[in-house]
């Protein structure tokens, strides 16, 4: 599940200037922060990995319509990419990485001339994309798959991304692999098969402050999906919910609903 926006609830153990002047968290919210950091610490990236699991990675050559091809296929949202010329990992393929392409052609080619340049158009040139469309570079995170979930949820929230890339050495050689990818629903999986203080994630959303209350962009049913995906880029948002001329939400248009499109 994806959301508008997040925020990383106040606590001594996360850094009090990402929050501003928010006032201090009820006591019994505290409580339920610091059990469930205690929680975290006490499991690494690599307990929330399946038994058996299989991933999928691409080369940085491959072809963007072919990867889209194996995403949708596969029935995921995103890849690890690796550089078969300096074999080391070169980053994620991601819903972002379509968002970029998707205004770049709006607004720099006709739809005869983006058909027939996508059809030749590789992995690797993404990263030009960005700089046309005046996107950030994505930054390179990764981390150990023996770190703490702990670690990886503050990763997470720093970076502000959906997944971080678990990278180990082969011991022998020294050559990095890319083990897995730990995302934000393999640990909210985690955490509800494992948890064991239950009572406390009956705390209401409102008062453990987590969400977007203030200033949430919306749509209408009649506004066209380029604008949505404006609002995903400019707010950096990956949800905008749907409402009618009430103001009812109808349903919420999120960053993977783009792929589906494509």
């Amino acid at each position: 599940m994806s959301f508008a926006s997040s925020s990383v609830p106040s606590t001594e153990n996360f850094d009090r200037e990402s929050v501003g002047l928010t006032p201090p968290l009820p006591e019994q919210a505290c409580e339920i922060q610091t059990l469930m950091c205690s929680f975290l610490k006490e499991h690494t990236a690599y307990d929330v990995l399946p038994v058996s699991y299989r991933l999928i990675v691409f080369d940085t050559r491959l072809l963007v319509k072919k990867a889209l091809n194996a995403l949708v296929q596969n029935g995921i949202v995103s890849a690890p990419l690796w550089s078969s010329e300096t074999q080391r990992f070169a980053g994620m393929l991601t819903v972002a990485d379509f968002i970029n392409l998707i205004q770049y052609y709006y607004t720099h080619s006709s739809v005869e001339d983006a058909f027939r340049e996508i059809e030749s158009f590789e992995l690797a040139h993404l990263r030009n994309v960005e700089k046309l469309v005046g996107a950030p570079a994505p930054q390179l995170v990764s981390m150990d798959p023996m770190a703490t979930l702990y670690d990886a949820c503050r990763k997470l929230a720093e970076s502000r991304v959906h997944r971080v890339p678990l990278l180990d050495k082969e011991p022998e050689t020294g050559t990095e692999m890319i083990v897995s990818v730990i995302t934000q629903y393999r640990i909210l999986k985690f955490i509800a098969s494992n948890f064991k203080h239950t009572k406390a994630l009956k705390q209401p959303l409102s008062e453990l402050r987590i969400g977007t209350y203030e200033n949430v962009a919306t749509a209408f049913m009649s506004t066209p999906v380029i604008q949505v995906i404006n609002m995903f880029v400019e707010q950096n948002i990956s949800a905008v919910p749907i409402v009618d001329a009430n103001g009812v939400v109808l349903n919420v248009y999120e960053t993977i609903d783009v792929m589906v499109g494509l």
